[in-house]
């Protein structure tokens, strides 16, 4: 009993500092062309990253998104596609009114234009706990079984984002994920992508994030990328820095 009750008081403040942070740093705000940027590319199709692809809280930017993407290919002098395929990976917890507004936003436009294949609602919560608070040895089992306890799911989805980038088709993929600030869960989800399949260190991605943000990235999410480098360290023996250099 008195561990289930330290659990529910631990959600509650998860739960509770949540908000706060979100109010703070993360609240709804319409489409930025700024916060676009490419993450990565494969034969003609594109994966980008930025924040929530709305504007006034009911209109999905599809032409504003559209264009920032193409011109981020033109200053890149990558080829430009006449036609593709729009996928959208929305990180989105629907914890607000505001945030589950978005989402269905999102989801009817899909709908509507007959792509619902091509939305996936996928949220993003992060982690409590620092790796750093534990000792090495119990760090070590928590990052050996991070795919048991992981709610973000980051290893299956981080798959089949790959998977969608490398799978060529007639008609070119543009991938676009994005949460509301494009800075936190969207960083996140970038930082972990970068991990694993360019070997970037931790200092590395938290310090990609935080040029991009212009701010530190919040700590819920900085602390779920850091538990993503252990897994992969431990995991998959892979040669990265899981640690920041102060």
């Amino acid at each position: 009993m008195p561990f289930l009750s330290t659990k529910i008081t631990l959600l509650s403040l998860y739960i509770l500092t949540f908000f706060v942070i979100q109010n703070t740093f993360v609240a709804c705000q319409d489409f930025k062309p700024e916060r676009v940027h490419l993450v990565d590319s494969y034969q003609g199709n594109y994966l980008f990253r930025g924040n929530e692809p709305i504007i006034g809280g009911k209109t999905f930017a599809y032409a504003e998104l559209n264009q920032a993407m193409i011109k981020i290919l033109q200053d890149y002098q990558f080829e430009v596609p006449t036609t593709f395929q729009l996928i959208d990976l929305n990180f989105l917890n629907g914890f607000t009114n505001e945030e589950y507004g978005n989402i269905k936003v999102e989801e009817n436009w899909f709908k509507d234009y007959s792509q619902s294949q091509n939305f996936f609602h996928w949220p993003i919560y992060g982690s409590v706990t620092n790796p750093e608070m534990y000792t090495e040895d119990v760090r070590t089992e928590k990052a050996l079984t991070f795919d048991n306890w992981d709610g973000d799911r980051i290893t299956p989805r981080l798959k089949i984002t790959y998977d969608l980038l490398h799978k060529v088709e007639t008609l070119p993929k543009f991938i676009y994920f994005h949460c509301e600030a494009g800075s936190d869960r969207t960083g996140e989800f970038a930082g972990c992508y970068k991990m694993l399949h360019f070997g970037w260190d931790y200092q590395q991605v938290i310090k990609y994030d935080t040029e991009i943000a212009g701010r530190k990235m919040v700590i819920f999410n900085s602390n779920h990328l850091q538990w993503y480098c252990y897994y992969l360290k431990e995991n998959l023996n892979m040669n990265i820095s899981c640690e920041l250099e102060y």
